[in-house]
């Protein structure tokens, strides 16, 4: 087959509609048979709203199994997982949706869940509890569309391209490894360390000033003046300290930006071998 076939194939198969069973809601209340029967035509109304699902109802099964196999299939208890799941499997279809509807006092109950053939779980489950018929009818759109948005998407196998013919010699250049200076790296380290410890002094030398200004009343005069002089000098030291690790910061950037970067490194692949040069 060509290439080109091949992928023309392929697309095809990958946009082909998944198959979606829908099997009628089961009810065990005799008086809720008649909602029952309105809220399975409606399932299937609304799961075949969906583009990427072909949806196959339960009148389909009868005509695409047969009679027969469709009472064997769907004569299986409640609570086997497997019976469905084989029945969806034969089909070729590997989601399965179906649900039940109960009464509770004046109230109906309706679950819906998605099963997934493949491993004969149940992917999805969706349910409410409503007043009157009318409410079970208005939910299930919403229901649906839950429970069939977050099914995973199929996985799509992408096309395999035919290897390339083979191509002459190639030069490539690239740049050199540019070595990095330690020394401006040394400096502008000190620099920002001189910063950092500068901001911490001038910070405790403002926290020893509130402190003196609220124990002043009770400090002699020469206390007073020692607190004052050694808040005084942590601040001094502190101002220094920002100024000389900013000019470090600073000359640490101009020294670096100023190295002169090398020459590149020119690769060459020739028909014998490899051709290197440039500076190292």
């Amino acid at each position: 087959m060509a290439p080109a076939a091949l992928l023309v194939l392929l697309a095809a198969g990958a946009e082909a509609p998944e198959r979606l069973v829908v099997i009628d809601i089961a009810t065990a209340d005799k008086t809720a048979q008649r909602v029952a029967a309105q809220v399975s035509e409606q399932l299937l109304t609304e799961a075949s709203r969906v583009p990427r699902f072909r949806v196959i109802g339960q009148s389909d099964v009868a005509v695409l199994l047969g009679v027969e196999r469709q009472k064997q299939l769907l004569g299986c208890a409640d609570d086997a997982s497997s019976c469905t799941a084989e029945l969806a499997g034969a089909l070729d279809a590997r989601w399965l949706l179906t649900g039940t509807l109960g009464r509770l006092g004046k109230k109906y109950r309706l679950d819906l869940k998605v099963l997934d053939t493949r491993s004969s779980l149940v992917t999805q489950r969706a349910g409410a509890t409503l007043s009157s018929p009318e409410e079970v009818l208005e939910a299930l759109p919403a229901l649906v569309s839950q429970l069939l948005s977050s099914l995973p998407e199929p996985a799509v196998v992408a096309p395999v391209e035919p290897p390339a013919p083979d191509a002459p010699p190639v030069v490539v250049s690239r740049p050199a490894p540019r070595s990095v200076p330690v020394a401006p790296l040394v400096l502008g380290g000190a620099g920002v360390a001189a910063v950092a410890v500068g901001g911490v002094l001038l910070g405790t030398a403002k926290a020893a000033e509130s402190a003196w200004a609220t124990t002043l009343p009770t400090l002699s005069y020469a206390e007073a003046q020692g607190y004052a002089a050694a808040a005084q000098t942590r601040a001094d030291v502190g101002v220094g300290l920002l100024v000389a690790g900013s000019l470090a910061v600073a000359g640490a950037v101009v020294w670096y930006l100023l190295v002169r970067a090398p020459a590149p490194l020119e690769v060459a692949l020739t028909p014998s071998g490899f051709f290197v040069g440039g500076a190292f």
